[in-house]
């Protein structure tokens, strides 16, 4: 079923120009986002990059595989759209703002995609840890690769509200974030080990992922 959030008194909304997000939720039926995935398509398409086409081409088949997502349009423009993925992590933690993409049109006219807070941590994060919070997830995890993703999950972390169960934080050091191989291995993948920032949803929970320092 597809829920929207149409826009009200915002301060955030008005400045990022997003007038409404569209909610999705494949396990309440219904039509996916289908002007979120054309519009996505076509931006994919107009790109020259090819790691962009590549990790973006098949989101059709994120969104199902997602508990939810969430999509911000400006004048019926898509702007950005992430998911909340559960995935292989246990303990019943999910990963918000996965797979993020802006669009050309929003990246083009963004001071900055990397300010805080964006359309990502400002719009999107917190209707997706409502999501988590109705279905009784234990924490949401958001991650970064790479040198950059230190800094700004500090800086996201650090400027996000904090709930009856304590405060966002941050796993000290790189954590793979990537399914196990098939032989039971940690995948040695680069992008695999990512900064980590959670918060709990439930007294006492943390999430638990391989720490590179202890598994070279």
């Amino acid at each position: 079923m597809l829920k929207q959030i149409i826009h009200s008194a915002n301060n955030l909304m008005d400045q990022l120009g997003v007038d409404r997000v569209d909610v999705y939720r494949p396990s309440d039926g219904g039509r996916p986002l289908e002007e979120c995935l054309k519009q996505l398509k076509a931006d994919i398409q107009n790109s020259s990059s090819a790691p962009l086409i590549s990790n973006y081409s098949n989101y059709g088949e994120v969104i199902a595989d997602s508990i939810c997502t969430t999509a911000c349009f400006g004048s019926d423009r898509l702007l950005g759209v992430s998911t909340l993925w559960q995935g292989h992590f246990g303990g019943a933690w999910a990963r918000a703002l996965n797979r993020t993409y802006y669009t050309s049109f929003y990246r083009n006219r963004a001071s900055s995609r990397l300010s805080i807070p964006n359309l990502a941590s400002g719009i999107m994060l917190p209707i997706q840890i409502e999501v988590a919070q109705s279905m009784g997830l234990s924490g949401v995890l958001i991650t970064m690769e790479g040198e950059r993703g230190v800094s700004y999950i500090e800086r996201v972390t650090s400027s996000l509200p904090n709930n009856s169960y304590g405060c966002w934080k941050v796993l000290p050091g790189p954590h793979n974030t990537c399914r196990l191989l098939p032989n039971g291995q940690i995948n040695p993948d680069k992008g695999c080990w990512q900064t980590v920032g959670y918060l709990s949803l439930k007294k006492d929970s943390k999430p638990v992922l391989p720490k590179k320092n202890e598994h070279l």
